[in-house]
C-alpha cells in the first residue's frame, strides 16, 4: 500500500487562528487513517532549501567553467569544494584511510539527506567563486540579482 502524504507548513509569526486551522487539518487527516495499522508521524522544523536556480548556477555555470578550464571532473570538483567549505573527516575503506567531506550540499555528516538552506548554499557558491578566482578563473554571476531575489523570496 502506498504512503499517504500530507504536508503542511506552519509559518512563524502567523496568527493563532492560522495555526489552529493547520492543526485541525492534520487532526482530521490522522483521524481517517486505518486504526488497525501502525502509522508513523514525522514533524520537523521547516527551512527554505536551496533553489533550483542556485543548483543550476553551481553545476551548469560555475562547475562547467572550472571543469572546462582545468579538465577536472564535475563530481571530483564538487567533492573537493565540499571538503574546502565544510571540512573533512577521515574514514577507513578496506584498510585504507580516506578523506571525504564532512558533509555535502545534499547530505549531512551522518550521510542522511539534508539539503542546504538557500543562504548557506549561497555562501557555498561564493566559496566556489573564490576558489576559482585563486586559479585565475572568473565565474560570471548567473543573474546579478539572484542572491537578492533568493533573500527576498525567503522572507516572503
Amino acid at each position: 500500500m502506498a504512503d499517504f502524504i500530507l504536508s503542511r507548513t506552519i509559518k512563524a509569526g502567523k496568527p493563532i487562528a492560522t495555526r489552529t486551522k493547520v492543526l485541525l487539518e492534520l487532526s482530521l487527516f490522522l483521524d481517517k487513517l486505518d486504526p488497525n495499522r501502525p502509522w508513523q508521524v514525522l514533524v520537523r522544523q521547516w527551512k527554505k532549501s536551496r533553489t533550483d536556480d542556485q543548483n543550476a548556477a553551481l553545476f551548469g555555470l560555475a562547475y562547467k567553467i572550472i571543469c572546462d578550464e582545468t579538465g577536472c571532473d564535475k563530481d571530483e570538483l564538487h567533492e573537493e569544494m565540499c571538503k574546502r567549505f565544510f571540512g573533512t573527516i577521515e574514514v577507513e575503506v578496506l584498510g585504507q584511510i580516506k578523506t571525504r567531506p564532512l558533509r555535502t550540499t545534499t547530505r549531512d555528516a551522518a550521510g542522511k539527506r539534508d539539503i542546504l538552506p538557500w543562504d548557506e548554499f549561497s555562501n557555498f557558491y561564493t566559496k566556489v567563486e573564490s576558489e576559482a578566482a585563486a586559479f585565475g578563473i572568473r565565474i560570471p554571476p548567473p543573474d546579478p540579482l539572484w542572491k537578492h531575489r533568493a533573500a527576498r523570496n525567503a522572507a516572503a
